[in-house]
């Protein structure tokens, strides 16, 4: 009876290792910084859209006849991320000496938070408002925030990405010549 009792206590150590190591990778996972947005490809025509609008009345510089490459950083008013990203981006834009017109924040959402993001980057960028299902960020598939990306001349995406390792990646390519890609 003995030896019975010993492999019935081996298996429910056994078992309660496996529900243990399991638990922990749950919470690693729950933890771990989000998933990358659905890639969009490099060379990828950006979307043919009609002008869009910005939040001061000025039109952003993306599709149709671009004379220089644009910096786009897309940010959303219910993503703890963005918060935290956005002082970040406008720091390395600035930091950079990046004309307005030259780069497009689109943000995504209402509300006090999207306004308050609007104002802050209305410094440094152009801002368009639109909604996830927008004539932008429809096409591109982009669910998570913040992305970043460069739009070349060309009007095809250049560098893309998102969080703060890829928005510096991203500004490193904004930054090169275009011959140099």
């Amino acid at each position: 009876m003995s030896a019975l009792a010993l492999v019935f206590a081996t298996l429910a150590f056994l078992l309660s290792l496996t529900v243990a190591r399991r638990t922990k990778q749950i919470l690693e996972a729950a933890e771990s910084p989000s998933h990358p947005i659905p890639v969009t490809p490099i060379g990828k025509k950006f979307p043919d859209v009609a002008p869009l609008i910005g939040s001061r009345g000025d039109i952003a510089p993306l599709g149709g006849a671009m004379s220089e490459s644009v910096a786009l950083g897309i940010f959303s008013a219910g993503c703890v991320s963005c918060a935290e990203e956005l002082p970040l981006f406008k720091e390395i834009i600035s930091g950079n000496h990046v004309r307005r017109d030259r780069v497009v924040a689109i943000v995504v959402g209402e509300g006090s938070v999207a306004d308050d993001f609007e104002r802050s980057l209305e410094e440094v960028c152009v801002v368009v408002r639109q909604e996830v299902e927008g004539p932008v960020l429809d096409p591109l598939g982009i669910r998570n925030f913040p992305a970043f990306g460069v739009v070349a001349e060309t009007g095809r995406i250049r560098s893309w990405g998102n969080g703060a390792v890829s928005l510096k990646k991203v500004m490193d390519e904004f930054a090169r010549r275009p011959e140099d890609v």
